[in-house]
């Protein structure tokens, strides 16, 4: 079984001057704008980049209860926490955009965190939570591995550490075995397994490094990297911008469908044994 919460709607003033503040100033992304005449209200929806489920209804108020809610939800304590990839990269820019910060940074065990004020007055946490943080968290998150019949498959790879990982939705477009040398140095083996997915359908998470890498016959790729273990968790050729790789192994699933095609043969060792239906290019 698995739950997430879809929305958390947030009573604002007024739709404009709320998508403003979220969209213009800390960036968000605007899901969903739709006029509901036949209750005079609009269906606003915004999320943080990036993002896979979290996202924030903003809702009018409509009632002078709600309207004394506006600024208030949670009476004066941090109502929403906003988690980053790279702490003083947002601060900074925040602060370019004239958000107010009411606690200055401070480094704690679990992250470096700052409080600032929404356009109403609700207060957030911006944190960047540490690698150990995340490791622990994302330990209880990562989804089923085998999703129930029908259902559409979402995948989570991270790396050794938890700091850097994904979620991949639906079936991988392929899943290849490469011989070439230059995966066998990444990988550190003799050869190299990665699975394909649309950009689209992969969420990312946490802090990369990336290094360029030219293969064997010249085409470039943007390996991603998480800078506390040094695990390779993502790269993408240049070539087909629009697809994500993801070497098998950081999903950590025995079960995880085997490759349909076996690349660069001619670098192949020759003690590696393949499938008998795999298909084979030199």
């Amino acid at each position: 079984m698995r739950q997430s919460l879809g929305l958390v709607s947030l009573v604002v003033r007024d739709y404009d001057e709320a998508i403003a503040f979220f969209v213009d100033r800390l960036g968000f992304r605007l899901v969903e704008d739709t006029c509901v005449p036949e209750q005079d209200k609009r269906w606003v929806v915004v999320s943080p980049p990036g993002a896979v489920e979290s996202r924030l209804l903003l809702a009018r108020a409509s009632s002078p209860g709600q309207a004394a809610r506006i600024g208030a939800q949670t009476g004066g304590r941090v109502f929403l926490f906003l988690h980053t990839d790279d702490f003083w990269r947002d601060y900074e820019a925040y602060r370019a955009k004239g958000v107010v910060f009411v606690r200055e940074p401070k480094t704690e065990t679990y992250g470096t965190v700052a409080v600032f004020r929404d356009l109403y007055g609700n207060l957030w946490d911006l944190l960047q939570p540490t690698a150990g943080y995340l490791a622990r968290r994302h330990a209880e998150d990562i989804p089923s591995k085998r999703p129930q019949a029908g259902a559409v498959p979402r995948r989570a790879a991270e790396c050794s550490c938890g700091q850097l990982g994904l979620v991949a939705e639906g079936e991988p477009l392929r899943v290849s075995i490469c011989h070439c040398l230059a995966c066998q140095r990444r990988s550190g083996s003799a050869f190299a397994v990665q699975a394909r997915f649309p950009a689209q359908a992969v969420a990312i998470r946490g802090r990369s490094h990336q290094y360029v890498r030219t293969g064997d016959e010249g085409g470039s790729c943007r390996f991603h990297f998480c800078p506390e273990c040094g695990t390779t968790v993502y790269f993408v050729p240049d070539s087909i911008p629009d697809v994500v790789s993801v070497p098998v192994g950081v999903f950590a699933d025995p079960g995880f469908p085997p490759p349909q095609v076996s690349v660069y043969e001619v670098r192949r060792h020759a003690w590696v044994g393949l499938p008998g239906d795999i298909g084979h290019i030199d």
